[in-house]
Order: C-alpha cells, then structure tokens, then sequence
C-alpha cells in the first residue's frame, strides 16, 4: 500500500505492480501476516530484511466478523488482538525455521494513538499527555519491544530515548554493514540500551516538530515546548 487505509488512492501492490484497487480490508492483517511467514521460510538459507507494516489498528477499523467481540475493549481492543495474533505467528515461524537465535525483532510504531471517535473505536495513550498529530508525550512516545534470544536478556526495560532513526546505525553495527557515508546519518548506535541494562543513551538531546509546535528534550527532566512563526512549519532546516 502506499496510502494510509483512510486515503485515496486505496490498493495493493505487490512490489510496483497493482495487485488490488480495493482490497477488503477485513482480510489485510491475515494476509500481510501470510506473506510475512511465507518470506520467512522462504528466505531460511539467507540473510533477510523484512518490514512487516500492518495498517491496524489505524482508523478506520477493520476485522473479520468472526473476530468481533473477543475483547473488553470494543471494536479497537478486537483489532488489537487480532494483530498480537499475526505478530504471533511470524514470531512462531522464526521459532520453527531455527532462525529465532539469529533475528532481530523489533516491533514499534510510528507514532501515537488517533483519540478521535467513539472509547470503543481509538486509541488511548493514557497516563501520557494528548495523542497523535502534537508534540506532546502522547503523540511521539510509542512502545518498542525488542526479541533477540541470546542477545537481549528477557524482562529488560529501558526508560532512556531513543528513535527509530536508531535502527538503522545499530543493525549496521551488529552486522558488520558500512553506513552510507553520502548523508547525515541522525541516527546513533544503541545496542548498549538493547543488552545491558542502566546503559547510558547516547544522545545529548531531541528534537522534534509538528506544524508550528517544536520541541527539544535533553533528558528524564530537561524538556522545552515553544511555538515556532508559521513561516517555519518544517519548511526550513533547523
């Protein structure tokens, strides 16, 4: 897909091709799911790259009828499920191909929850300040969850900053991989936060914007909100 499922153009690619102009959307998490496994067990013998981007549980909702009513928390907690279910059985498929020990899960999302609508149909960041589209902690801070056995010990929690712009330089890291040296590379190495637990992050500071809201955090207790002028809205270099 190249659209979010709530804009148009909505279809299905299968790499630049046009598969499907109106996919049923009912279906898309099983079947992202199924050719999530299927690349898997196909790609056993060889390093891979696979990014798995479930449009669930993004608004608006969609789920097999069989599937509606399982949770107490409505139509949202039923898509919730139904993608911890597809996330299951991709985790299983590395288990059962061996390839659990020598891949590195990692699972986040791009950015806080849409509070718009009816409880029972959005999401919540709560206790964390406002939601999606703000600078506030409900709108960039998202879970991340981490599995390399082996590696990340179980139980691990790491409360230090980090981005996914860190993915990139720590893969590369562990994989021996040469960074491109053509670009600046924001991202920072945190295999450290990953393995060892009270490690230090390794940036000095964030920042971050939304239309005229910018916003700098330097540590657990060092945050700054300002307005920027609205010639600025991102067009410019900071």
């Amino acid at each position: 897909m190249m659209f979010p499922n709530d804009m148009q153009p909505f279809v299905l690619y299968r790499d630049e091709k046009v598969v499907e102009p109106k996919p049923d959307q009912k279906t898309l998490n099983e079947r992202f799911t199924e050719e999530a496994v299927k690349f898997v067990r196909a790609k056993r013998e060889e390093p891979f790259f696979l990014y798995l981007a479930y449009s669930a549980p993004h608004i608006p909702l969609h789920l097999p009828d069989r599937l509606r009513g399982k949770s107490a928390r409505g139509l949202y907690g039923d898509v919730v499920e139904h993608l911890d279910s597809g996330i299951g059985e991709v985790l299983k498929a590395l288990d059962e191909t061996g390839l659990a020990d020598q891949t590195i899960v990692v699972f986040t999302s791009d950015n806080g929850p849409d509070t718009r609508g009816p409880y029972d149909k959005r999401g919540q960041a709560f206790p964390l300040r406002a939601a999606k589209a703000t600078t506030r902690e409900g709108g960039v801070r998202v879970p991340c969850v981490m599995r390399w056995p082996g590696h990340i010990p179980a139980g691990l929690v790491c409360r230090e900053i980090a981005s996914a712009m860190d993915v990139l330089p720590t893969v590369a890291g562990i994989t021996g991989a040469q960074p491109p040296q053509d670009r600046i590379i924001d991202g920072k190495d945190i295999l450290p936060l990953m393995t060892k637990p009270g490690a230090p992050g390794p940036h000095d500071a964030f920042y971050y914007y939304y239309a005229e809201r910018g916003k700098t955090r330097g540590g657990p207790q060092r945050e700054l909100e300002a307005r920027l002028p609205a010639h600025c809205n991102g067009r410019h270099p900071v």
